[in-house]
């Protein structure tokens, strides 16, 4: 397991090559650029909130609902 970010509200970690999970206790949504081990590669969030794509360097842009989670992999 790699931590990516954390923060007061947030924590997204990644299971390496399987899922990026992202966890926010705020009462407002966040966005929060990550490395992950993908690349040029859509990822869905089986939560069902919002997918993400990861750019040819690693990174994708986490959006996370208030108070709610992500769950997001190929």
């Amino acid at each position: 397991m790699y931590f990516r970010y954390d923060d007061a509200n947030n924590l997204i970690y990644e299971r390496y090559n399987n899922l990026l999970m992202g966890i926010n206790q705020s009462g407002s949504q966040t966005q929060q650029w990550v490395y992950t081990s993908w690349r040029n590669q859509s990822l869905n969030d089986y939560s069902g909130n919002n997918n993400a794509y990861v750019n040819g360097d690693g990174w994708v842009q986490v959006t996370i609902p208030a108070g709610d989670y992500v769950a997001l992999a190929p």
